[in-house]
């Protein structure tokens, strides 16, 4: 009886209140304001726009703004950016609804920086080579391509950005993804190790040098000693490249490195390091030393490492030593030098794989200081992310600042760009890309200080999506 009673209640309730809600839709019922609050706007010519109300012009340093007409309960809304401020670039976040019963509250996020939509890649792609060549043009070489895991390519694109153009280059010998890649002295570029998917999953030994006077690629003479699977290249002072690291088929990451010669074409074993690993930062020091920080130890990057160490060209045969360690296990992340002469370690996950949500966990949204002075060096945490970034791009702005761009495919941040600003150690907002790249974009400065970004891999159903947007940002 106590159902049935509680029930016959609820039903006389909903009978009672229902005339009440209805006469609040009428056209009696009040009239509310759409509007909001607007952040870090210093650019003058902002225009916001929403239908049926006439635009607003926004002032540099205003902080709040209100469409002219009240509307009643159901009135669709959508604002956006009609125009952007000069030399910034702003998003709207819950922009888009209908109207219920109170006023509607919508934030606009301004950011130093303005993103182009410049040509696009012939062949949509992620995880590849890139590099600004001596001409000022830009190589992009191999990736992953549609669908996930099955397929690598050879396929080559050069971007001019006079043109905003990518034409297409001679094809490396090998399909690889995952390879790492140096700009060496005289202006070629070396791509190293990377991976075959198909027919089955095959970690590569060889690597080859592309030079942009002839569109050539020749084999080096003679391939590394082992195979290596996201390793870490570093143009050493020496004009040698450090290649270390990577994963070699089972069981998982190397502790093998060697060393690069130009001018033979030969690689030579350099100093083991303690941990193997795949994955990882490989950053060159103020002094020419190397910090390699992080990265996956097993096959299937379901376990990382915390570990750190530095690598000494000039101790002879070059040595590594302790670098302390990380605050947790990291793969995925990105590591840029400072002008402090610090390293901002960035991103990332604790462990990578789909369960994980690489990059979604408030665990991964952390940031760490590496300061090399004095030796073995300290590791110091820095402000938080507001989202997660993992496999992105880290933007070395002329301001001092590091821009992280993509990373989003399991954290969502979709195409929101964080923007650290090292006199203060904090994250902001940066300025949103046109598009969504996911994880495995590529980035390169241009010659003209301006930024390059391209490709990404994106969540699909039932394989992933690969986008060969490309976007150009200026400071």
């Amino acid at each position: 009886m106590r159902s049935v009673r509680a029930g016959t209640t609820l039903v006389a309730s909903l009978v009672v209140l229902l005339p009440v809600a209805l006469f609040g839709c009428g056209k009696d019922s009040p009239l509310h304001a759409i509007g909001g609050t607007i952040t870090g706007l210093t650019g003058s010519g902002l225009v916001l726009s929403t239908p049926g109300q006439p635009d607003i012009a926004v002032t540099p340093g205003q902080t709040e703004f209100t469409f002219a007409n009240r509307v009643k309960y159901g009135t669709s809304y959508a604002v956006t950016v009609k125009t952007q401020p000069t030399a910034q670039t702003c998003s709207v976040a819950r922009g888009a609804g209908i109207v219920l019963t109170t006023d509607v509250r919508i934030e606009v996020t301004c950011a130093d920086g303005v993103w182009s939509p410049t040509g696009a890649l012939a062949l949509p792609r992620a995880f590849f080579a890139m590099a600004v060549l001596p001409s000022g043009k830009v190589l992009a070489a191999g990736g992953l391509v549609y669908p996930f895991s099955a397929f690598a390519t050879a396929a080559v694109e050069i971007y001019d950005p006079s043109t905003g153009i990518w034409t297409a280059g001679h094809a490396m010998s090998e399909a690889r993804h995952g390879a790492c890649s140096a700009l060496l002295p005289s202006g070629k570029v070396l791509v190293a190790g990377g991976a075959r998917p198909t027919p089955d999953w095959t970690d590569l030994d060889t690597a080859e040098v592309y030079d942009p006077a002839t569109d050539t690629w020749t084999a080096t003479a003679q391939p590394m000693a082992v195979a290596r699977f996201e390793p870490a290249c570093v143009l050493l002072d020496s004009g040698k490249v450090l290649v270390a690291g990577g994963e070699n088929n089972a069981p998982g990451g190397t502790t093998s490195a060697e060393l690069y010669d130009p001018g033979t074409g030969l690689f030579t074993a350099t100093g083991a390091m303690a941990t193997g690993r795949a994955d990882h930062t490989a950053t060159k020091l103020a002094d020419g030393r190397v910090l390699v920080a992080g990265g996956a130890t097993d096959f299937d990057f379901e376990v990382a490492t915390a570990s750190a160490e530095i690598y000494d060209p000039g101790t002879g045969a070059g040595e590594w030593s302790s670098a302390g360690n990380l605050p947790s296990t990291l793969v995925a992340h990105t590591a840029t030098l400072l002008s402090s002469g610090e390293v901002l370690v960035a991103g990332g996950c604790v462990t990578y794989n789909g369960a994980s949500a690489c990059g979604d966990l408030a665990r991964d949204k952390q940031a760490t200081l590496y300061d090399s002075d004095p030796s073995p060096g300290t590791w110091s945490a820095t402000g938080a992310l507001a989202r997660g970034h993992a496999d992105h791009a880290a933007l070395l702005l002329d301001s001092g600042d590091v821009l992280l761009v993509g990373g989003g495919y399991f954290s969502q941040s979709q195409n929101l760009t964080e923007r650290y600003d090292s006199s203060t150690g904090h994250w902001e907002p940066g300025p949103s890309t046109p598009v969504d790249h996911g994880s495995g974009v590529r980035a390169a400065k241009l010659q003209d200080g301006r930024w390059l970004i391209a490709g990404g891999a994106l969540p699909g159903s039932p394989e992933q999506l690969y986008t060969g947007a490309a976007e150009i940002l200026t400071e």
